[in-house]
């Protein structure tokens, strides 16, 4: 015992001289460091004894399991004992420590480790057990950049799933939009039909994923159809709205806008709307010119209110210099100005007719008609002084954000999106 201890911690040392620090770095995972350890079977399966906490200190298994990982990628024949040892005790490994070797085995460059990590799902995909389950879920997020479209079928029934763990269903959820995202525009859009049929029997919170799924496919009559029922059937007003918000693309700026103009449904589906079109378009994607304006200037002519093209005028100003977001801008000042010019007659035509009922109501205050015709002449007022102050609050907002972006460089490269994130490798390995 004295001596497997001994010899295990020689191990851990060495791989500790890598630092904490770069142990648990994501970005370096990618790489093999530097360490001299010879392949060897009872080094591997001692190793792999300590990170399921039978032996050795607990506080070895993050620098053993990180061995194990380089001896797996240096050697298939431990790589089979390592996927094997996980098969066999699946149920000994905790979930995060479980997460923490497929995460470092999903790195490996062995071209047979895809195949092992395939095969150690098929081992636990059956299993109704939740905890193992989420084991499960681990597996499949770093087994989707190697699936095909033709797995998304398998991938679907887990949402039909009644028994499913919450972590299992957001991983085959993620699964299946990648799958949908990388395929050809063409076949995306015949997947609708295919979606549609995983609807019945499907449980009722998963249904909301499957909206999501729809929208990704782009295809027009599914997202008529999507209006339609939510229109039909408010309750599902929410999730449509937040499956084309969750889509994030110019082409569901459309529906959003009609969403958020609807006024009979209810507030909170319309602030859904509102901020999703907000996140939409204030992404600054490398958008053509011509299609953009083509896109965005029936939103512009459909924005009948001051109000609704101030929330498009915020919307813009987040975006970079870029010649579309100047012209639009432009386009939402230049309706304000038409607006505000087409107002400001009535507006002083109305001021002079109050005063004058003004003056008439206080030279005969007891008199009920004039009171009624002054009362009535400061609603019309009011009215249009409101418009007119809203029509001033557009152009100088558009001013302001014409300063602003024309002082925001366009980006050089993108930036990580909210999925890139959420799919991050260091969520796993942070959690250790």
């Amino acid at each position: 015992m004295e001596g497997e201890n001994a010899r295990l911690n020689a191990l851990v040392v060495e791989g500790g001289k890598l630092g904490r620090s770069r142990l648990f770095d994501s970005k370096n995972l990618s790489r093999v460091p530097d360490v001299k350890v010879v392949p060897d079977a009872e080094d591997a399966a001692l190793l792999l004894a300590n990170v399921r906490g039978v032996k050795g200190n607990r506080e070895n298994w993050p620098g053993a399991a990180h061995l194990v990982s380089i001896m797996a990628q240096m050697d298939d024949n431990i790589a089979r004992q390592v996927v094997e040892d996980m098969k066999k005790n699946v149920g000994r490994y905790s979930k995060e420590k479980y997460s923490m070797m497929v995460t470092l085995l999903a790195k490996s460059s062995s071209p047979a480790m895809r195949d092992m990590l395939k095969d150690l799902y098929a081992s636990i995909s059956e299993s109704k057990n939740k905890k193992i389950q989420d084991k499960q879920a681990v597996v499949l997020k770093y087994m989707r950049f190697a699936m095909k479209l033709d797995d998304l079928d398998d991938v679907m029934k887990i949402l039909q799933k009644k028994d499913a763990s919450p972590d299992l269903i957001s991983s085959a959820f993620r699964t299946a939009r990648y799958l949908i995202d990388e395929a050809p525009p063409a076949k995306r859009k015949a997947l609708s039909s295919k979606l549609l049929q995983y609807q019945k029997n499907m449980p009722e919170e998963n249904v909301k994923m499957l909206y999501k799924l729809l929208a990704r496919t782009g295809d027009p009559k599914v997202l008529d159809m999507m209006e339609k029922s939510y229109k039909e059937d408010t309750k599902k007003a929410l999730a449509i709205i937040t499956a084309w918000g969750d889509w994030n693309t110019d082409d569901a700026v459309p529906y959003l806008f009609k969403a958020w103009k609807d006024e009979s449904l209810h507030e909170r589906v319309r602030s859904q709307a509102h901020d999703s079109i907000l996140r939409v378009l204030s992404v600054d994607r490398d958008r053509d010119d011509n299609a953009t304006l083509k896109l965005f200037d029936p939103l512009i002519a459909d924005a009948k209110t001051s109000e609704r093209r101030q929330f498009l005028v915020s919307a813009f100003k987040r975006l970079s210099n870029r010649p579309y977001v100047i012209r639009l801008l432009g386009r939402i000042k230049q309706t304000a100005e038409d607006q505000r010019n087409a107002v400001e007659p009535k507006f002083q035509a109305a001021e002079e007719a109050l005063f004058k009922a003004e003056d008439k109501f206080k030279a005969n205050p007891g008199d009920a008609a004039a009171k009624a015709d002054y009362e009535a002449k400061e609603k019309i007022y009011n009215e249009l002084s409101s418009q007119k102050t809203g029509e001033d609050k557009v152009i100088a907002a558009v001013d302001k954000a014409l300063e602003k972006v024309r002082k925001t460089p366009v980006p050089t490269r993108k930036a990580a999106s909210a999925e890139d994130r959420d799919d991050d490798d260091s969520s796993v390995i942070k959690t250790i």
